[in-house]
């Protein structure tokens, strides 16, 4: 019984909608052979008895076919692999590194629609669309991890990562989140400069937020939408700010973010927040970190805290970092009392970040040994 498979891109198509419309206009359909990509399709449309066991896959970027230098992010089209796998009956976990936006995208999978329960991104640069689409195709989330570094970026650029629409895919599946890993603070330089939200979205990416009324994306699983589970209701500004904050998250046990990501997640996107957009206006001194992390928490790790560091949030204390932990570590027993490891506020975790210059060779995250390919030519 094959539980475990790892394999690399297998193929790009158009859109249903796309061939459709090309073959009306009389153009003859493209010569493809994806033979392994047209048999994963069959079994997920088609219940057929094979791979009924697959529990876990990992998506590998083929070194043969890399678009950049073997030590920048490659472009990997996410979304057609979670496509082939997501609907196995077994499935548990997907999990890819190394990669970035993909130069032609897939269409994403639907919301609720994916048997993983687990998701890891790692040493990997996404936009943010990338990251809250696979976060809500799942139907049942409990461990999702994403973060960056170890790896250049092919035009020195990087990404910027947006905390809220992130938070709000998240929120979806806390009733069910165990395992928590963000490492994303190294992301943008744009951090010691911005101040609303942590990092202010501009009206492009506003545009660029949903593509679910797309016709190419309704065409593309309108016999799956017509079964999907009604959507809950988008976060509403006329609830208390702990409903929409760490402190919802139940199940969640084993928490890893930066330490202006904890701030934020645990200060929450819900009531008064909503219309402060913490720009020049002082924050609320009753704010208490300890009061507002999950509470069954039982492990917790911070990414690029340092003893004495300024936030690099507007508006806000000097020392608040500071005060905020001492504060945690001094009222952890009485309020979290599953909470027994925490780590990152005695000794510095670095943030992962992505490289620039030939000096930081030696930083260079390597794959695994099984990453390697065996080569092998079809007859």
């Amino acid at each position: 019984m094959l539980e475990s498979l790892g394999f690399c891109p297998v193929g790009y198509e158009e859109p249903k909608l796309l061939r459709l419309e090309a073959e009306a206009d009389g153009e003859p359909p493209p010569i493809a052979d994806y033979v392994f990509k047209h048999f994963l399709e069959l079994v997920r449309e088609k219940d057929m008895p094979f791979l009924q066991n697959l529990r876990a896959v990992r998506f590998l970027v083929d070194p043969n076919t890399c678009v950049y230098e073997t030590s920048d992010y490659q472009p990997y089209d996410l979304f057609s692999s979670l496509n082939l796998v997501r609907r196995l009956p077994a499935m548990e976990t997907v999990h890819v590194d190394a990669i970035s936006d993909p130069d032609l995208p897939s269409v994403e999978p639907p919301p609720q629609s994916g048997n993983y329960t687990c998701i890891k991104i790692q040493h990997s640069s996404l936009h943010y669309p990338y990251l809250v689409y696979t976060i809500e195709s799942a139907k049942r989330l409990e461990k999702f991890t994403y973060g960056i570094g170890g790896r250049f970026s092919k035009n020195g650029m990087l990404i910027s990562f947006h905390p809220e629409y992130v938070f709000r895919a998240l929120f979806a599946h806390r009733a069910s989140l165990r395992q928590l890993d963000l490492d994303v603070e190294g992301q943008t330089r744009q951090l010691d400069l911005v101040g609303l939200r942590y990092l202010k979205y501009i009206p492009e990416e506003e545009e660029q937020g949903s593509h679910r009324d797309d016709p190419v994306y309704l065409h593309e699983w309108a016999d799956e939408l017509e079964k999907l589970p009604v959507e809950e209701e988008q976060i509403s500004s006329n609830v208390p700010v702990d409903a929409w904050s760490l402190r919802s998250f139940l199940q969640l046990k084993d928490l890893s973010l930066g330490v202006h990501i904890l701030y934020l997640y645990a200060r929450g996107y819900g009531g008064e927040q909503c219309g402060n957009q913490w720009g020049d206006q002082s924050v609320n001194d009753s704010f208490s970190l300890v009061d507002h992390l999950p509470p069954n928490l039982e492990s917790l790790r911070i990414y690029g805290y340092k003893k004495g560091m300024k936030p690099r949030l507007r508006s806000v204390p000097q020392n608040l970092l500071e005060d905020q932990l001492a504060k945690l570590v001094a009222e952890k027993d009485q309020k979290l009392p599953r909470l027994v490891v925490i780590e990152g506020i005695e000794e510095l975790i670095p943030n992962g970040e992505t490289l620039e210059g030939p000096r930081n060779e030696d930083k260079l995250w390597k794959g695994e040994a099984d990453d390697e390919w065996t080569d092998y030519e079809y007859e």
